[in-house]
């Protein structure tokens, strides 16, 4: 009889030890539910030293910036087009308008057929052209310049100026032209630059064929 009482006591320590254990595991079990399925993700990466992978990392990432993981994850596939592009672009839009403008003035005032005949064919010519430019640049969200102003040109000598800025400015487009359908980004900046060439050493022809026959001065 006197070893009752010790054994009841082991029994009661025995009793708290256990039910301390199951307030413990029901403690634990309660505060594991109040976790995400991320954050018990991210806990158990961190307690067994394993490294997320990239997925995984940029999800994180996401999830912090407070963007969605799958844009996150996604890399960027737009391309830019280069700035050799863009620039041409610009410059045959400007070369292009004066082109139809200059044309006008020739089919106007010019004293000479030949002459007149260039002009016609040059607002014909570069008013498609530019049509065509145009569509092209919005395709690619370029904005071209606005409508080129021209100066008046005088009536006098004005066939041989007229002939002699054709010349000069169909040259310098044709080598800009050439260099586009070379060495250009965008393919399809290039094949329009390699199309319109054809039309633009016509144009070189015909002006200087017209500026040999112009008579010289004085």
């Amino acid at each position: 009889m006197k070893n009752h009482p010790s054994l009841i006591s082991r029994f009661a320590l025995v009793a708290l030890a256990t039910g301390g254990l199951c307030c413990a595991s029901v403690a634990l079990g309660q505060k594991t539910t109040d976790l995400s399925p991320d954050e018990v993700r991210r806990g158990s990466l961190v307690a067994t030293g394993s490294k997320p992978s990239k997925a995984e990392k940029a999800k994180m990432d996401a999830e912090k910036a407070g963007q969605p993981a799958a844009a996150a994850a996604k890399p960027t596939t737009m391309t830019k087009m280069g700035a050799q592009d863009q620039a041409f672009l610009m410059d045959a839009a400007k070369s292009g308008m004066m082109g139809v403008e200059m044309g006008k003035m020739a089919a106007k005032q010019s004293k000479s057929a030949d002459v007149k005949n260039i002009g016609n064919m040059m607002v014909a010519d570069h008013t498609k052209a530019n049509s065509e430019l145009m569509g092209l640049a919005k395709a690619k969200g370029v904005k071209l310049p606005g409508a080129a102003k021209m100066a008046k040109m005088s009536d006098a000598n004005f066939d041989n100026a007229y002939l002699t800025a054709m010349v000069s400015d169909h040259q310098k487009d044709i080598a800009a032209f050439e260099k586009e359908a070379k060495s250009g980004v965008d393919p399809d900046v290039k094949a329009w630059a390699k199309k319109m060439l054809p039309a633009l050493k016509s144009h070189l022809k015909a002006a200087q064929a017209a500026q040999k026959k112009m008579p010289k001065a004085g």
